[in-house]
């Protein structure tokens, strides 16, 4: 058993009550524990309630100065525990043997496996939904950026190479359509967005991404790596692309060699102008297209290239081949990641109510996965509470079936909710923009004109 068995109605009547019932009932579970409750635990252990694995990774996410008495509490009230229990479906044995194995394991990399995972929910999120959702994944990978930026200058890792502006630039380069068009929709979106949130700040007059022509080879090695337009040549110096796809081809321990003799080279190299961080979380990437199996590799990298898992991240979310491998990704996860990033960077402590059900990008983002729709805590039976934006919620109330004999089948019943959600969110939305600037939402418009169609 992963999580203590508290009676959740009794937790949220607290969480929602005066400050009072809530001292009295924690009171209540430390007599019962014989141990104080760290307040990030109780928080994340109430905000999600269906993840029974949410323990590790919120434990491995702790800021430095809580871990101790997360990890004590958890091991001592949980069970055992492995800092990735969470991610053992999408991970293969032996991956999970290498990361649980491996050398100086410690807070470290526990971090940046969290960050890394948030970062390929964020990028894939954006993909896998046909609405226009690019300014919600702006946000939430730069902040992410950021956050982890700030998480290794607090451990001292280096930090010559952490420059977001020149790393965007560098990868728009080695992608051709569509993954080109995502990240030039991304920054597109980005000046307006980041500046809304007070999440980042960037020159207005500064390009991020230069239109050039990438070219696709006709020869037949090409052909393997021929559909991701990538210019292999340009990321590993002295390494010709023939060179490149004859060893991508090969066995996986053929793969795994050639990645760890060109990361060498690269460590000694240092002179490139294209970041080595973001080179080898690239070529990392090629181990597996679109999969996290080969995360334990990047992570390793952390004393010489910090930013590596990061950028591994993004390139495997961005190979996802089709929307259905998108989506299976998304709903075996549910982003954990990006939930438990955005509670442990919440400023309230559990004494504070919870400011809302669900965000708009969470509930936008588990829609494809029906049975995670009826997971969503609510407010009332008929309604949730959604933040659209940071301190900005509304209250959605769908019509509840009142006769069983009328109720729509389960399938059809939680895609017609979802559906009402949006409608109602739609016009939140619309009515928003036009009182922030006094014109109609095309969020809202491209929303409509696409269910129109459908």
């Amino acid at each position: 058993m992963w999580y203590i068995d508290i009676d959740r109605k009794e937790l949220g009547a607290a969480l929602t009550s005066g400050r009072s019932t809530l001292s009295s009932h924690l009171e209540k579970l430390d007599g019962q524990l014989k141990a104080p409750i760290p307040r990030r635990m109780v928080r994340l252990l109430w905000h999600s309630p269906s993840d029974a694995f949410l323990f590790p990774p919120a434990v491995m996410a702790a800021p430095k100065a809580e871990l101790r008495e997360c990890l004590a509490w958890c091991t001592t009230y949980v069970g055992p525990l492995s800092p990735i229990t969470a991610y053992t479906r999408v991970m293969s044995p032996e991956a999970l043997f290498r990361l649980q194995n491996m050398p100086n394991g410690g807070d470290v990399e526990s971090w940046f496996i969290t960050i890394t995972m948030a970062m390929a929910e964020a990028t894939i999120a954006t993909q896998s939904t046909p609405r226009n959702t690019e300014e919600i994944a702006a946000a939430d990978i730069f902040c992410t950026y950021s956050f982890a930026k700030g998480r290794a200058e607090t451990l001292g890792l280096p930090q010559e190479d952490w420059n977001i502006e020149e790393r965007w630039r560098d990868l728009a380069l080695f992608f051709d359509r569509p993954q080109r068009n995502y990240l030039l929709a991304l920054q597109s979106v980005w000046r307006t967005t980041s500046n809304q949130c007070g999440r980042h700040r960037m020159h207005d007059n500064k390009r991020l991404f230069p239109v050039v022509d990438i070219g696709d080879g006709d020869a037949p090695q090409f052909i393997a790596l021929r559909r991701l337009g990538l210019r292999l040549d340009e990321i590993i110096p002295d390494a010709s692309l023939e060179e490149i796809t004859e060893a991508m081809r090969g066995t996986r321990e053929g793969r795994i060699d050639y990645f760890h003799r060109t990361v060498h080279r690269l460590a000694k190299e240092r002179t490139s102008v294209i970041s080595g961080d973001l080179r080898c979380g690239f070529l990392a990437s090629l181990l597996s297209l679109g999969s996290m199996e080969y995360l334990p590799l990047a992570v390793a990298l952390l004393p010489m290239f910090p930013e590596a898992p990061f950028w591994y991240a993004v390139c495997v979310a961005l190979y996802a081949a089709n929307s259905m491998q998108r989506e299976a990704f998304l709903s075996e996860k549910r982003g954990l990641a990006r939930r438990i990033l955005r509670e442990l960077c919440a400023s309230a402590t559990i004494a504070d109510p919870l400011t809302a059900d669900i965000s708009l990008d969470e509930l936008l983002m588990i829609g494809g996965d029906r049975a995670a729709l009826t997971e969503v805590h609510r407010s009332t039976q008929n309604g949730i509470n959604v933040e659209l934006a940071p301190f900005i919620n509304v209250d959605v109330v769908v019509d509840r079936y009142s006769s069983t004999e009328n109720q729509p089948a389960d399938d059809d019943r939680r895609n017609r909710m979802f559906q009402e959600w949006l409608v109602a969110l739609d016009s939140h939305i619309s009515a928003l923009d036009t009182l922030l600037n006094n014109r109609p939402s095309q969020r809202s418009e491209s929303r409509s004109k696409g269910r129109q169609k459908r």
